[in-house]
């Protein structure tokens, strides 16, 4: 829902249903090639904007421990950019309800942060497509890019280069998440690649047949990211081994904390999930989701 100077957007959580390390680059990042999803599990964002004499952003997070509540916060830091290049200004408030866990490879700050550059696109008037906003969301983070349409697809260089694959439908997701926190950061450090050069492993056309089969034993995809986070967390590595030998598709998504499995029967999963989970992990049931951030009706 928009006026002349609100907006109210919800971006969604996603899930890297395959991660490649491929390189290390000179400039310290690192070439990857993943496929991502967006699922239906979202943070809100409200923004309105005053006082156009001015650049000044300031920000309320709910909870209050979910995320900074300053200028360090990606919401904020997106919502500069956007001013700042496109030669704009004004007093933007933004309230931001979390309900995606944070450092858990969901990429909810990340969608976060795309949902304010289409939000500033709308109160500002500026009408950049969503190519546009892909190129300016790069300039914040290799995720957010990929977030302006979300849905299902390919990623590669440093994250922004963008191929939309063939949607998922016909699939749950249930995502855990136990009491550990990890930097990404930290995560991309320790791999400790050196010159290491690993070919891509995603063929479109392949891919593209095996989506519409998504979760299958068929399914090639796999996270790098694992080699780094599995061994150093005994509780990641005991669940992760366990589901495994029964499911078809059990994969850390991100540089972790989250695990999700892939199934399509709903039933399936009741009783593992009451026996296998202690009340200390995060849980939820998702299915895919076809937009990374959307308009809210108020």
């Amino acid at each position: 829902m928009t006026d002349h100077n609100h907006v109210s957007l919800r971006s969604a959580a996603k899930l890297n249903l395959h991660l490649e390390v491929l390189r290390e680059r000179e400039d310290g990042f690192h070439e990857i090639e993943t496929i991502m999803q967006t699922v239906k599990m979202f943070d809100y964002i409200s923004m309105t904007l005053t006082d156009y004499d001015a650049i000044e952003v300031g920000i309320t997070v709910f909870p209050a421990t979910a995320a900074p509540a300053d200028g360090t916060n990606l919401c904020c830091r997106a919502a500069n950019h956007f001013m700042k290049s496109m030669k704009k200004t004004g007093t933007i408030s933004i309230d931001l309800k979390k309900h995606i866990p944070a450092e858990a490879g969901l990429g909810g700050g990340s969608g976060n942060a795309a949902a304010v550059l289409v939000g500033c696109n709308k109160l500002f008037n500026t009408n950049l497509s969503n190519g546009e906003l892909e190129k300016m969301a790069a300039e914040l983070g290799s995720d957010i890019p990929f977030f302006i349409e979300g849905g299902t697809q390919l990623a590669r260089g440093i994250g922004t280069e963008l191929t939309p694959l063939h949607p998922i439908d016909d699939c749950l997701f249930f995502i855990m998440k136990p009491e550990v926190n990890i930097s990404t950061t930290e995560v991309y450090s320790a791999l400790n690649m050196g010159l290491t050069v690993r070919a891509p492993l995603v063929n479109i056309r392949n891919v593209k047949a095996l989506l519409t089969r998504f979760p299958s034993d068929s399914w090639f995809g796999i996270n790098r990211l694992e080699d780094v986070v599995v061994p150093r967390n005994s509780m990641l590595q005991d669940k992760l081994y366990e589901l495994r030998e029964n499911e078809p598709v059990v994969m850390m998504t991100g540089s972790g904390s989250a695990l999700y499995v892939a199934y399509r029967d709903k039933g399936h999963l009741d009783d593992f999930i009451e026996e296998f989970l202690d009340d200390s992990w995060f849980l939820a049931e998702v299915s895919p989701h076809t937009s990374g951030v959307e308009f809210m009706d108020e």
